[in-house]
């Protein structure tokens, strides 16, 4: 049995409360022309697809990426296994930091395909 960390706690809160806060408040939406081809420019010559990018582990992963000089591109499905809410705020932010995420599904075989090919993921 393992006891919740209280600071952690805390903080997810915090971000659930600034994610659910940004939903709702369409003044604070910003809307971006960002494309998927423009994200997936790089200086390192790599490209790379982070899938889940608008969880946790994929979010801080794909602006690590970015920061590093690769191409990113986002793949989410937007489960609801965790607040929606809190995963639209998150891809937004990565859409402000240059990177472009798609709502879809990896299971999706062909649109997988497309995009591996399309901007030549490494």
């Amino acid at each position: 049995w393992l006891q919740p960390n209280f600071a952690s706690h805390c903080a997810l809160r915090s971000l659930h409360d600034w994610a659910l806060k940004m939903a709702e408040s369409p003044s604070k939406k910003v809307k971006t022309s960002l494309t998927a081809a423009e994200s997936s420019k790089s200086s390192t010559g790599r490209v790379v697809l982070v899938t889940g990018s608008a969880g946790f582990i994929g979010f801080h992963c794909a602006l690590a990426l970015k920061k590093r000089g690769d191409g990113v591109i986002g793949i989410d499905n937007y489960c609801a296994y965790y607040p929606v809410s809190l995963k639209t705020a998150r891809a937004a932010e990565l859409e402000k930091q240059g990177i472009y995420t798609f709502k879809a599904d990896i299971n999706e075989r062909n649109f997988i395909d497309h995009i591996l090919k399309e901007y030549k993921v490494t």
